[in-house]
């Protein structure tokens, strides 16, 4: 699909237990015995000092665990990371100039996709913290991870991909109009629908850019229905977003 690693897991979710390996401690003097050691610290999590049995029952929980993570919640966590990374592009965006109402939607979404993933990351902590990976704490795990599939990542991503394309429709449009003004979208380009408003009727239209007028900071605007043209300042002008609820 063209994505690199990094792109579909940005902040390397899927080695979160990497680290973590069974292997022989000790010595032929204190003992030898298996034992679960993060090799980040190293730090031992667990071994079979309380028996063989109870030792490769907690690997099993583990390795159980491990694969749950890896299968379903480590996915759905790599999408709102990517969703979260590109609503953060998008609040920089210059094309939300003009469209403050989708830029306070941008801001909602991401603090709710961000909210959202801190408190997994805590729940997920919290299980690793106690080192009692099982099916009670899995169960906690993926109904939270549903609803973050669920309540959360769609709409978000919804509102990405819409905005996204908006940008991209306007890039074309300063392609094919030769409009060299407006290519990095810090004005918006000659034949972007807009709605503006009427200096002299003091009420918002439908409207088309015509042209830019850079002395006064600017466009120059035809309104639907009215036959007319006239410069209007740019806190007027409003982009009206396809697949994005209209400016209110």
């Amino acid at each position: 699909d063209g994505e690199s690693c990094s792109e579909k897991d940005p902040y390397q979710r899927q080695n979160r237990y990497c680290m973590l390996v069974e292997q022989e401690v000790g010595s032929e003097e204190t003992g030898r015995r298996l034992a679960l050691i993060d090799m980040s610290g190293p730090l031992l999590i667990f071994d079979d000092s309380n028996g063989s049995a109870h030792f490769q029952t907690r690997m099993q929980r583990f390795q159980t665990f491990k694969q749950a993570y890896l299968a379903n919640m480590c996915p759905v966590l790599c999408k709102l990371d990517a969703v979260s990374i590109a609503l953060r592009r998008l609040e920089l965006s210059p094309m939300l100039k003009a469209a403050p109402i989708a830029l306070v939607r941008v801001d909602e979404e991401r603090r709710r996709v961000e909210r959202g993933m801190l408190g997994a990351e805590a729940m997920l902590s919290e299980v690793d913290r106690k080192g009692e990976w099982g099916p009670e704490a899995w169960e906690g795990l993926a109904k939270e991870t549903k609803r973050l599939e669920i309540d959360v990542l769609p709409p978000a991503a919804s509102l990405v991909s819409a905005l996204t394309l908006n940008e991209r429709r306007l890039k074309d449009l300063c392609t094919a109009n030769g409009d060299d003004i407006a290519t990095d979208l810090k004005v918006l380009p000659v034949g972007t629908r807009v709605t503006a408003k009427h200096l002299a009727h003091d009420v918002w239209y439908d409207a088309t850019i015509r042209g830019h007028d850079p002395s006064n900071s600017g466009y120059i605007v035809e309104y639907e229905g009215l036959d007319t043209r006239e410069v209007v300042p740019e806190a007027d002008v409003r982009l009206v977003l396809e697949g994005v609820e209209p400016e209110q």
